[in-house]
This record gives C-alpha cells, sequence and structure tokens, in this order.
C-alpha cells in the first residue's frame, strides 16, 4: 500500500480530496499512533487485502481516575462580552457556543457570512470577537466573511480563523491574511486563551498563540 505511512500523519485521508467532514477527519489512526507512543498499547496493522485494511490496538486495563478538565485552573472569564460564531457544521457550532457560555461569553452563531449578518441585524452590542472557520460552504471562506463582518461595524473586530485544512495554498493565504489562525482540534486551554489574548484592552494578539 502506497500510501500506508501517509495515513497515519494527522487530516490525511485518501480519496476526500474535498475534505468532506462527512468522510471523518482523518484523525483516528494518527491517534492510534499517538496512544502507542503514550501507554503500552500494542497496535497492528493487517495491510491491504482484497479491498480492507484492518488495524487493531490493545490497551492495557486501566484504573479509574478522577476526571480532570484541561481549563480546570484558569479563571472564568468576567469581562464577558458577546461572541460571533461562524461555521457551516451544526454540531461545532453547538459545541462551541456552549463552551463559551460556559465561560461567561453571550454568543451568536452562523452557518454562513450572510446567515451571520442576518442574525445580528437586531443586535445593538458590538462583537468583542468573531472566531471563523476558514473552509465555509460554496466558495466562502473565513478570511472574506470576517472582513464582510468589520465593515459590517466600519471596525476591525478582533478574530480569528480555525481550520483543520492542511493544503499548503489554502494555510499560506489564511496565515498571509494576518488574522490568528489556529488549527483543529484546538484545545479548550489554547482556544480560551486566544481569545483573551485578542479581547485584552490596548493589546494585540499573542504570536506565541498561534500554532502552525
Amino acid at each position: 500500500m502506497a500510501d500506508q505511512e501517509r495515513i497515519f500523519q494527522e487530516y490525511f485521508q485518501l480519496s476526500n480530496p474535498e475534505r468532506d467532514r462527512a468522510k471523518g477527519l482523518g484523525l483516528a489512526l494518527q491517534s492510534c499512533v499517538d496512544w502507542r507512543a503514550c501507554s503500552d498499547a500494542a497496535f497492528c496493522c493487517d495491510p491491504y487485502r482484497g479491498g480492507v485494511s484492518c488495524f487493531a490496538v490493545e490497551l492495557p486495563a486501566a484504573v479509574a481516575v478522577p476526571m480532570r478538565s484541561d481549563t480546570d485552573n484558569l479563571p472564568m472569564s468576567t469581562s464577558g462580552g458577546l461572541i460571533l460564531v461562524v461555521d457551516d457544521e451544526r454540531a461545532i457550532r453547538e459545541a462551541m457556543q456552549a463552551l463559551l457560555m460556559d465561560w461567561g461569553y453571550e454568543v451568536i452563531t452562523a452557518r454562513s457570512g450572510a446567515e451571520m449578518v442576518s442574525n445580528i441585524a437586531n443586535c445593538p452590542v458590538r462583537p468583542s470577537a468573531i472566531i471563523c472557520d476558514y473552509r465555509l460552504p460554496g466558495d466562502e471562506n473565513g478570511i472574506d466573511v470576517i472582513r464582510m463582518l468589520q465593515s459590517e461595524y466600519n471596525e476591525e473586530l478582533p478574530a480569528m480563523l480555525i481550520t483543520g485544512d492542511t493544503a499548503a495554498d489554502r494555510l499560506i493565504e489564511a496565515k498571509a491574511s494576518g488574522l490568528l489562525l489556529l488549527h483543529k482540534p484546538v484545545p479548550n486551554a489554547k482556544l480560551r486563551a486566544a481569545i483573551g489574548s485578542l479581547t485584552a484592552p490596548s493589546s494585540p494578539f499573542d504570536d506565541n498563540i498561534e500554532d502552525g
């Protein structure tokens, strides 16, 4: 199998050039590699035979330990504010809304730029930040949506792009925009730090937050 090594890389998928998320994100096999590296897990791969490849992970019995969130030691937001979230996946919008509200923010979500413009039409509150997925339906992308929303308020609102895209040309375009860029999956602590940096009074975002 020519791509046997590459399939264990983050986000790499065979026969999914359009990055259709309904076909997965390309993280399962990479996660197996991580499990093997940090535990006594046994991992084996039966190469492509007759149209099927078989992967198996054997994990040692675990001892139950108390669950801990990666944000347990972070202070809750005291400033609050309104955050606009644009993502074409409903599950991501709902999860992001629940998380941000738990941190003390008001949230308006939408699946596209046009839908967000409609959703904020009667909202008198100036957003504290915009969080936008880079790849959106059709020819729309997060950079254009952020610029459009900023023009709606006639102000360069703090904004960040979040992407699971690995195409080199798209990543170059995203970084060239000058917007803060985070790569999926984004740990809660990293997202929270990015929002705090973006919304800090008279303080530009910290370049060290950017990954990739």
